[in-house]
């Protein structure tokens, strides 16, 4: 990995140069960016982006891959794709807030951001390190979790990052969107998204929605379930990309002490945040 703004990267898929580009890419009003920290639901919310967009017919997101649909904007090579499609863009990132494009902070295009509860995105990325080939080793257990803690493991601290996007003041073309939430209150949260693009469905659209972007359809699409990968990258022999989808798996995982590590760090980060309560409540921080 190597260090660029204060935040470690991957080396194989990023270099300084793709995230110098990424910072200066030209905006337009109508590009959608889906924000997360790794491990967060991002490839659910891309498949949700795609289906929502095109008003319910899953038909184009399955013809292409979703990182074909949704481009990532700092990897190697992105911003030659980005800058050649058509509008609506939509665009994938795990960018901290301010090495992300200039033109957002003018209010250009859009922002949906997920959250999920840093303890399950922990174990997530834990279990990610074991396929992911292009990481570094994970190493033990807890070797791991206090390098997440430190903000040392892939895209830096989960609070910073959160914080960074979540208290900017600069936040008027942003949704939130939590993946406990999407699992409890999915067609609310769908209704959510939809109505931040612009793209309102009937209840028609919203059950197809719901199937297509069920965790059983998705792990079996070879669109979604990263299959098409090459397996210098991604070791499926080791286990799923989309492995569980499920809350909570933190609890078979943290001992008592981690738990408390995290709750801590969160109530410390987080103590000037007027919305802290509230976002605690929505990601499932204690449970």
């Amino acid at each position: 990995m190597f260090e660029y703004g204060q935040v470690p990267f991957p080396a194989h898929i990023h270099s300084p140069d793709s995230l110098h580009a990424a910072r200066l890419l030209p905006l337009r009003d109508d590009d959608v960016f889906l924000v997360t920290y790794p491990k967060s639901g991002t490839t659910w919310l891309q498949e949700l982006i795609s289906v929502v967009l095109a008003e319910g017919d899953p038909g184009p997101a399955l013809v292409a891959p979703t990182w074909e649909r949704a481009p990532w904007l700092e990897q190697r090579g992105s911003i030659e794709t980005i800058m050649a499609r058509t509008s609506p863009r939509v665009i994938t990132t795990h960018l901290h807030r301010h090495l992300a494009p200039e033109g957002l902070s003018k209010g250009q295009g859009k922002v949906v951001y997920l959250a999920r509860n840093p303890k399950d995105v922990v174990v997530s990325s834990f279990h990610f390190h074991h396929i992911a080939l292009f990481l570094e080793e994970s190493g033990s257990w807890e070797d791991f979790f206090q390098r997440f803690l430190d903000g040392k493991t892939m895209h830096g601290s989960w609070f910073e990052h959160v914080l960074g996007w979540l208290k900017s003041d600069e936040n008027s073309n942003l949704l939130l969107l939590t993946y406990e939430e999407l699992h409890t209150e999915f067609r609310t949260s769908l209704r959510r998204l939809a109505s931040f693009l612009g793209r309102p469905l009937d209840s028609a659209a919203e059950e197809m929605v719901s199937s297509h972007c069920s965790f059983a359809k998705m792990v079996t699409n070879c669109m979604t379930n990263y299959s098409l990968v090459p397996h210098s990258w991604i070791n499926h022999t080791q286990g799923r990309f989309l492995r569980k989808g499920v809350l909570g798996d933190w609890k078979t995982h943290l001992t008592i002490n981690q738990n408390d590590k995290i709750e801590c760090e969160f109530q410390e980060r987080f103590t000037t945040w007027s919305d802290a309560k509230s976002f605690g409540a929505r990601i499932r921080l204690e449970g």
